[in-house]
């Protein structure tokens, strides 16, 4: 019996040559063999069996055993795993040594630990692919070649691969490419091909097979268990250094995301400050107005106009819990109108600042609004 001819076990996982009838350690019946296909109509339909590869016992309405065959083409997976750990304390521990030199802040660091996340969460996808289908997991690394790789494991043929080659159809033979690719490891095609950034992850840390064989070192009983260990260790040291890098990114950023915050509330203020201004103005262009005293905007006078709910008067959007209070003060230099802008939300604004000076550099502290003179203020119609 030619080892190739090896399958697993769908109750237990245990393996059993294809020849054989039932397992020898569990007693299932082997529903590929022609004496048993009768049989395969009696067998339960929820039967618990073993998810091939997975180290788990699972529901399953699939009797069919998966073939387990010799990996002869994969380049050696203990170098693969080797590399991609030395990849891993390189260059997330190499960041994290400028950090500590102050080369780079912190918030750098975290921000570099999320792009080599997002790096290793695409090309290691492409390695364990490769050996799933009997390729050398290096191929991944090389550009063109890594190309030339998920063609054959697509197409079955790599001379397709001349079709990289031409402009514009490039771009639909890589989408067939991975439609092709969802259908050899029994994933949704369309899903594969339009997101394949979720899907390839999903395919090569899953239990998913090519064409429904495993590729392992035959001399090992444990070989199939023991590489979806190891793909599953990757995929947490992945998870783990992503969630770290955008944590702390966060953390580290949280001061200048209230320094944003707080710069759009500067800029509403200035904003809110002209739009009163600006309704002042029109109002005493049109006479729109009455004032305490008879002689009311008379050269050199001065006048207020005093507004104790901005957001009600207005209709001015809140940006805070606290509401704005404000006044605009007119003063008539020998014939020419000057406005003068004091606004405060109870802990900051403008105070007289001139309305065409406007800017949020000049926001200050100011509490509250001095009182005015009674007899000087004036009222919008």
């Amino acid at each position: 019996m030619n080892e190739s001819e090896y399958i697993y076990c769908t109750r237990c996982g245990a393996p059993m040559k294809r020849e054989a009838r039932y397992c020898m350690k569990c007693g299932n019946l082997n529903y590929d063999h022609p004496d048993n296909q009768k049989m395969k109509e009696f067998a339960p339909k929820q039967e618990k069996t073993y998810e091939i590869g997975s180290g788990k016992i699972t529901a399953n309405t699939s009797f069919t055993a998966n073939s387990m065959e010799h990996a002869t083409n994969t380049g050696n997976k203990q170098v693969f795993l080797t590399v991609n750990v030395l990849w891993f304390l390189l260059t997330y521990g190499l960041s994290v040594v400028l950090g500590i030199l102050h080369i780079i802040n912190f918030s750098a660091v975290f921000f570099i630990f999320l792009i080599l996340s997002l790096f290793n969460i695409y090309i290691i996808p492409l390695e364990i692919i490769n050996m799933k289908a009997n390729k050398p997991w290096w191929g991944a690394l090389v550009p063109i070649y890594n190309i030339a790789l998920l063609t054959e494991i697509a197409f079955g043929k790599m001379i397709y691969f001349l079709f990289y080659f031409i402009p514009v159809v490039n771009m639909f033979f890589l989408l067939v490419a991975l439609y092709q690719l969802g259908k050899r490891f029994n994933k949704n095609p369309i899903l594969t091909m339009l997101f394949n950034i979720f899907m390839l992850p999903i395919i090569a840390f899953g239990t998913s097979l090519y064409n429904g064989i495993n590729y392992v070192d035959l001399k090992d009983k444990d070989a199939v268990e023991k590489e979806f260990k190891m793909r599953r260790g990757l995929l947490y040291c992945i998870l783990l250094f992503f969630i770290v890098g955008l944590g702390g990114f966060i953390y580290c950023n949280i001061t200048s995301v209230d320094t944003l915050l707080d710069g759009a509330s500067d800029e509403i203020f200035v904003q809110n400050a002209k739009i009163i201004v600006n309704k002042v103005k029109k109002n005493i262009s049109k006479g729109n107005f009455t004032c305490s005293e008879e002689t009311s905007l008379t050269p050199n006078s001065i006048h207020y106009f005093v507004f104790d709910n901005v957001e009600d008067e207005f209709g001015i959007p809140s940006f805070s819990d606290r509401s704005l209070s404000a006044y605009v003060k007119v003063f008539n230099n020998s014939g020419t109108l000057e406005y003068f802008i004091s606004i405060t939300d109870g802990e900051r604004g403008f105070s007289e600042i001139k309305d065409d000076t406007l800017d949020s550099t000049k926001l200050g502290a100011f509490k509250e609004l001095p009182s005015v003179d009674k007899s000087k203020e004036c009222f919008l119609e």
